[in-house]
C-alpha cells in the first residue's frame, strides 16, 4: 500500500502552478475588460462634447445702432458672424428677420468681407442689418436671432444664437423742414408780428440792435450739409452725389471728433487710425459699412439705393446729434 502514498513530484508540481497561473489570467482579463470599457466610455464622452461644443474659431454678436430712438425715424440691428479663415471656412444659413416687438421691419440687407487680425492671419466677417422703424412709445424687444452653420471641414453643423435686445422709444422729433400748411402759417403769423412790434418801437424812439446769433458748432454745420444736401424730396437730386455727400460728411465728422485727416485717408486708413485710438467697436462698424457702401457706389458702379442712402444719411445724423459718442 506505499506504493499508492507516494506523490509523484512532477504531478504535484504542475498541479501547483496550474492553480497559481489561472487566477492571475482572470485576473488580467478582468483589467483588459475594464480597460475596454472606460476606453469606449472615454471616447464617447470626447465625441458627445465636441458634437455640442461651439467651435471657438467662429462667433456672433447682434447690436442697435442706438439704445433709444424717435417714433418718427428708424434704428439699425446689425448681427455680425465673425470667423478665422477664409470665407468658404463655414457655410451659415439664411439670417431671417428677427422676431420684434413694437417695431416693424422696413429695410434689410447683408456684405462680406475679410479682414486681416494682428497676426496676419485672415478673419472673414458677414455682416447682416435690419432697418426698425417704431410703433409706439414705450419699450421695444428683438428676440435673438438664431444661425446654423455648418464647419466645411468636418461636415458637423452647429448653431450660434444672440441675446434678447430692447431699445427705447421716445417722442417723435420734430420735422424741420416739413412742408405742412400750419407751418407756413405760423410763419406768417410771426413775421406780421414781428413787424408790428419792430414798427411800433422804431416810432417810440428806436430800434435796438438785434442780438447776435449763436455760432454754430462744427456738428450743427455738418448736420446743416447733411440735410440740405442729401434730400430725398428734391425732383432734381441725383443718388450717387448722395453717397458722396454721406460719405464726405462723414469723414469730416471723424476727422473732426477723433483727430483724424479724414479727407485725405483712404477707408482702410482711416479705419486702422481708429481702431489704433480705441475707438468704440460698434462706431467703427458703423463708419465702415458706411464708407464702404458709399465707395461701392462711388468707384465700384454700384447703383446704390434710396432706401439704404437715407438709412446711412440716419446714422450720419444720430452721429451728429450725439456729441458724446
Amino acid at each position: 500500500m506505499r506504493g499508492a502514498d507516494m506523490h509523484d513530484p512532477c504531478s504535484a508540481g504542475s498541479r501547483g502552478k496550474s492553480t497559481t497561473i489561472l487566477p492571475v489570467v482572470a485576473g488580467l482579463a478582468v483589467l483588459a475588460l475594464v480597460n475596454v470599457v472606460h476606453g469606449g466610455a472615454v471616447r464617447g464622452a470626447d465625441s458627445l462634447s465636441a458634437a455640442v461644443s461651439p467651435a471657438p474659431e467662429i462667433s456672433i454678436q447682434a447690436f442697435l445702432d442706438r439704445t433709444e430712438v424717435p417714433q418718427n425715424r428708424t434704428a439699425t440691428l446689425v448681427v455680425e458672424l465673425r470667423w478665422r479663415g477664409e470665407l468658404d471656412r463655414y457655410e451659415a444659413s439664411k439670417v431671417d428677420p428677427p422676431v420684434v416687438s413694437n417695431l416693424e421691419i422696413v429695410g434689410s440687407g447683408s456684405s462680406s468681407r475679410v479682414e486681416v487680425d494682428q497676426s496676419g492671419q485672415p478673419v472673414s466677417v458677414q455682416t447682416h442689418r435690419f432697418s426698425l422703424k417704431p410703433k409706439e412709445l414705450g419699450m421695444a424687444y428683438i428676440e435673438p436671432v438664431v444661425v446654423l452653420y455648418t464647419d466645411t471641414r468636418t461636415g458637423i453643423s452647429r448653431r450660434l444664437s444672440t441675446q434678447r435686445l430692447q431699445l427705447n422709444v421716445v417722442d417723435p422729433v420734430r420735422e424741420r423742414r416739413g412742408r405742412h400748411g400750419f407751418v407756413y402759417a405760423l410763419g406768417a403769423v410771426a413775421i406780421a408780428a414781428g413787424g408790428a412790434v419792430y414798427y411800433f418801437r422804431r416810432t417810440r424812439g428806436g430800434v435796438p440792435e438785434p442780438a447776435p446769433e449763436p455760432e454754430l458748432t462744427w456738428e450743427e454745420k455738418l448736420l446743416a450739409q447733411l440735410r440740405e444736401e442729401v434730400d430725398l424730396r428734391k425732383s432734381a437730386f441725383q443718388l450717387k452725389e448722395g453717397y458722396s455727400s454721406v460719405s464726405r460728411i462723414a469723414r469730416s465728422y471723424l476727422a473732426n471728433r477723433f483727430g483724424l485727416g479724414g479727407l485725405e485717408l483712404t477707408t482702410d486708413e482711416l479705419l486702422r487710425e481708429l481702431r489704433q485710438k480705441e475707438v468704440d467697436e460698434r462706431l467703427i462698424a458703423q463708419a465702415e459699412e458706411l464708407l464702404r457702401r458709399c465707395d461701392q457706389v462711388r468707384f465700384g458702379g454700384d447703383a446704390g439705393d434710396p432706401s439704404e442712402l437715407s438709412r446711412l444719411a440716419g446714422v450720419l445724423e444720430w452721429w451728429l446729434t450725439r456729441p458724446q459718442l
